[in-house]
């Protein structure tokens, strides 16, 4: 059976040394599915966009993306986006839509 889910995080928290931005952060967002990411200004969005590009690790949980654990992926295993990494090779053989 085919999983529809693009992109699940399960438990997901992140710190900055003493600094928690994120915390016991769930989310699923299938195939073709439109996701905004709101909030005030300093709240986490772009941290949780780097943690969904692997760009930076999580302290606790999980972000896969196509069923690969983005903090499990190394070099080989990202691709190239412009001038930065996205950790997850599916990532360029994912139909978004």
């Amino acid at each position: 059976m085919q999983n529809d889910n693009l992109i699940e995080i399960e438990r997901l928290a992140f710190s900055y040394g003493e600094r928690s931005i994120l915390n016991n952060i769930n989310l699923t967002a299938k195939r073709g599915q439109v996701v905004a990411i709101m909030g005030g200004s300093g709240c986490g969005k772009t941290t949780l966009l780097r943690l969904i590009g692997g760009q930076i690790k999580p302290s606790r949980g999980v972000v896969r993306v196509a069923g690969e654990s983005v903090s499990e992926l190394d070099r080989d295993g990202c691709v190239v986006c412009g001038e930065k990494w996205a950790c997850c090779s599916s990532l360029a053989r994912c139909s978004l839509t």
